[in-house]
């Protein structure tokens, strides 16, 4: 995709309703929780009143062959040296915001749900995370969060687990 121009396939889902289609039409159990807006996972932790390792923040990088996102628990830092490692590359930065908003402009900044399978972009997930037996993540939208089975949100997801934080 150029710059500018924008993906038609990912038209048709935006925000916080292609989130809340994408897992209805999947037929997996879930809540919206609405929250004051939070610009960062780990306000929205705070906003939400639960302990910020039960929210699933997702970091978007930048690689060499395009975007991964990696998901880790809002109260940690993604370790730029520990997906080298687990990716087997030389190249990862974070995204700027300009990329993010442009390649993923369906969701707010600081809101980007840890959905590969939404979004069409590999996952890179800290094993931290799969513990949970239940998880919260931004629902595409600073304002709306969605709770779920961690099995049900990684079920269909192109992912590798690996320690990230």
């Amino acid at each position: 995709m150029q710059d500018g121009q924008a993906d038609p396939e990912r038209e048709e889902t935006t925000g916080m309703s292609g989130v809340t289609d994408h897992l209805e039409a999947r037929g997996v159990d879930f809540e919206v929780v609405s929250h004051r807006p939070s610009p960062t996972a780990e306000a929205e932790a705070h906003a939400l009143g639960v302990d910020p390792s039960n929210v699933a923040k997702t970091v978007v990088l930048d690689l060499r062959t395009g975007h991964a996102f990696a998901v880790v628990p809002a109260d940690r830092h993604v370790n730029l040296d520990a997906v080298k490692d687990a990716l087997n590359t030389r190249h990862v930065a974070l995204a700027s915001e300009r990329a993010i908003a442009r390649d993923y402009p369906e969701f707010e900044l600081g809101a980007v749900p840890p959905m590969g399978d939404l979004a069409r972009t590999p996952l890179i997930v800290d094993p931290s995370v799969i513990e949970h037996d239940e998880i919260m993540f931004a629902a595409g939208n600073q304002s709306e969060s969605v709770r779920m089975s961690t099995r049900d949100l990684f079920d269909r997801a192109v992912m590798k687990v690996h320690p990230i934080t």
